[in-house]
């Protein structure tokens, strides 16, 4: 056996029995999305994954709202959810405890209004540009926020955020065509330790009609 050898078993030693002594590391908050394309536009979801912590979880009371890895979503297209409408827009998305740690909902609210509120927060002098964006959302008639109930889904324990889309497609004008006839069916999906919701959104699309020949009017 070489000296050689000998150092390098000896250093791999050392750094071996300092990895195991060394404190966690912090977890990665890694970046993510998901992209799709609907009948009348896109679909984006923005989040950052972030580790489960049941005792945290359980600490929480009633109306409490987390940011969900940051979160954002975007529809270019208006969506619907149950009776609750959801006009296009870019949305800073949140869950909101409801009585009970089994009652979430999702919560959206204007990204320009969160973004906003969170300058307020650490420099007042911003106050005048949220006055201002809270009357241009009134004026287009856009709520401050909106409020989306969720349903349990069945799922093992997920050790770190995770979002899913389930595509569910739209009816199209015909066999062989994607050309849409209708709007986009699809599930979201949230899976955070024991906590998995999912919420069914439809967009809302109105078809261009046809044409004597059977073609779509321009």
């Amino acid at each position: 056996m070489t000296m050689t050898f000998l150092a390098w078993l000896l250093s791999f030693a050392v750094a071996f029995a300092g990895a195991q002594l060394a404190p966690d590391l912090p977890h990665p908050h890694v970046p993510k999305a998901i992209a799709a394309l609907g009948a009348g536009g896109k679909l984006g979801l923005q989040w950052f994954t972030v580790p489960f912590n049941a005792e945290h979880l359980a600490k929480l009371e009633k109306d409490f709202t987390w940011h969900l890895g940051f979160a954002s979503f975007e529809n270019a297209m208006p969506l619907r959810a149950g009776d609750v409408a959801v006009p296009p827009g870019r949305w800073k998305l949140d869950a909101l405890r409801g009585a009970t740690g089994q009652d979430w909902s999702l919560a959206l609210s204007p990204f320009e209004l969160w973004q906003a509120r969170r300058a307020v927060a650490s420099n007042p002098a911003a106050q005048e540009d949220l006055a201002r964006i809270e009357k241009e959302l009134a004026e287009r008639g856009v709520p401050a926020r909106i409020v989306v109930p969720t349903e349990v889904l069945a799922a093992g324990d997920a050790e770190h955020l995770e979002f899913e889309v389930l595509l569910r497609g739209y009816a199209a004008r015909a066999r062989f065509s994607v050309e849409p006839a209708g709007g986009l069916a699809f599930a979201l999906r949230l899976h955070f330790g024991t906590l998995h919701r999912s919420v069914e959104f439809t967009e809302v699309y109105e078809a261009r009609p046809l044409d004597a020949t059977g073609e779509t009017r321009r």
